[in-house]
């Protein structure tokens, strides 16, 4: 268990240590926002989370002006928001930002980090302003200057386990063969999959019409013929 958890336990020591730039990168489903929140909550640190998409504007982010009446008043974006407040940010899908959005970003991860608005105003951030990048492509696909502004990066190659152990809490064992299963990364089960797969089964649905909905067809078959298995036998370790 020490070894899946390296590079978890990684993550919770850098954020005990405070580094404030973090890109954790690693294949979908893994649990890597999930445990980011997590970890920054237990801290107590309030949390600002945004998610990128190839269309996201830099003025979502960073803010706009909005009508008041018959004037317009300036409107923090959340990146200007957590920046000012001294927030725990978590960027999901870092890699799909625009170059508008990278930019901006540029700023807000340098370091001092600081942005000037549109409104003449320049924020600088506050001391405990922290961030973490997630992404499901390593950080080498981002602009060299991005990738120079993150202290850490971590790369996770399986579950987290309190994503096993929710599975397991779904269906018996269902957990343990998703881990298992990124023993070789050519047959892993996303966990993302699997909880689909244990929500139809758990609806009424038969193990194998839950198999041919919740997986794409004819994608690992052996992983196919082991979920119907453990919804068959429910078998024990």
């Amino acid at each position: 268990m020490e070894t899946k958890m390296k590079y978890w336990n990684l993550l919770q020591q850098a954020v005990d240590a405070r580094v404030n730039r973090i890109y954790l990168s690693g294949g979908p489903g893994l649990g890597k926002t999930h445990t980011a929140r997590k970890i920054f909550e237990h801290s107590g640190r309030e949390v600002v989370e945004v998610t990128l998409f190839e269309d996201t504007a830099a003025q979502e982010l960073i803010g706009h002006f909005v009508p008041a009446g018959n004037v317009f008043k300036w409107h923090d974006g959340p990146l200007t928001t957590a920046l000012r407040n001294g927030h725990a940010l978590i960027i999901n899908e870092i890699s799909r930002a625009s170059v508008s959005v990278m930019d901006a970003l540029l700023m807000i991860l340098d370091t001092p980090a600081r942005v000037t608005l549109p409104n003449g105003e320049t924020v600088t951030g506050h001391s405990e302003f922290c961030v973490i990048a997630t992404a499901n492509h390593p950080i080498t696909q981002l602009d060299a200057a991005l990738q120079d502004r993150f202290q850490v990066n971590i790369e996770v190659d399986q579950p987290h386990p309190d994503c096993i152990e929710a599975l397991n809490q779904s269906r018996m064992n269902l957990g343990t063969l998703v881990a298992r299963s990124y023993a070789d990364a050519r047959t892993a089960i996303s966990p993302r999959r699997a909880f689909a797969w244990a929500y139809l089964v758990n609806a009424g649905l038969a193990p194998e019409a839950a198999t041919a909905l919740a997986f794409p067809a004819g994608a690992h078959a052996d992983v196919h013929v082991a979920l119907v298995a453990l919804g068959d036998s429910q078998v024990k370790e």
